[in-house]
């Protein structure tokens, strides 16, 4: 079973190391946010690799809400690369493998 949750706070734990910005931009809720967004992504990516949903469906949806929000769209994509990379590290190679597609094809937008 994955832990979301503790997976999601180290995600966003490196996240704010690059992009230091968030909370001047975001105010004191981008953490939270960030922690409720990547939870998000980590489940569909776990649902996708059982056969359940779609992750490049569900991140085509939140880059069409964070585009309309004027987030800056090359983060989302940096933000499921470095999910691969997290999920990698805790073993999850098929949950990371899922993500580290996504990302790529999330760039290949920019």
């Amino acid at each position: 079973m994955i832990e979301l949750a503790d997976a999601a706070a180290e995600i966003c734990r490196r996240y704010a190391l690059e992009f230091a910005d968030e909370e001047e931009r975001y105010g004191e809720a981008w953490m939270p946010w960030c922690r409720h967004d990547t939870q998000h992504i980590l489940n569909w990516a776990a649902l996708d690799v059982a056969g359940f949903d779609d992750l490049d469906r569900q991140l085509d949806w939140l880059w069409r809400v964070l585009a309309a929000r004027d987030f800056p769209a090359d983060r989302l994509a940096r933000c499921v690369e470095v999910a691969a990379e997290v999920m990698r590290q805790r073993g999850e190679n098929d949950v990371a493998a899922q993500l580290a597609s996504a990302a790529e094809e999330l760039g290949g937008r920019l």
